[in-house]
């Protein structure tokens, strides 16, 4: 794929990437992907450190249905045909985003997440895409 694959997690600033994808894909003829990362839940155990619990469909499906709403919101918005192709992938957000960009253009998240975990001055998954990413990574703060 040559496009654009944009993580987004319904936050601000993964919002205001979106935005910027859109803009950006209608100016140059790109193909846009929007991959929404459904973190899996780990449990605590008494035998073991944690236990992974498989996904539940209908929050999967929920999260789709939610993204699909944001990218038609932005691109009603900005008033962009631009086809999207919208997914939601299981796993941990920045070796997911990184993994699905393999054959990006570029690839398009926040400075910061949803996520626990934030770092000074880009969140932990902007800052995991920027360094493992093979493609141009685009970091866009949440003021865009």
């Amino acid at each position: 794929m040559s496009g654009m694959v944009v993580g987004y997690d319904r936050s601000a600033c993964s919002s205001a990437a979106l935005r910027w994808s859109l803009v950006e894909a209608a100016e140059h003829g790109r193909a846009v992907r929007v991959i929404s990362v459904f973190e899996p839940r780990r449990v605590a155990s008494m035998w073991t450190a944690s236990v992974v619990l498989p996904p539940d469909e209908a929050e999967l499906a929920r999260v789709r249905a939610e993204t699909e709403e944001a990218v038609g919101k932005v691109a009603a918005d900005l008033g962009t045909t631009q086809p999207v192709e919208v997914s939601v992938k299981v796993g941990h957000p920045g070796p997911t985003l990184v993994a699905a960009a393999a054959d990006a253009d570029c690839l398009v998240v926040g400075s910061h997440g949803y996520g626990t975990v934030e770092r000074l001055l880009l969140g932990s998954v902007s800052t995991f895409v920027a360094t493992h990413a093979r493609c141009p990574v685009v970091v866009i703060p949440s003021n865009r």
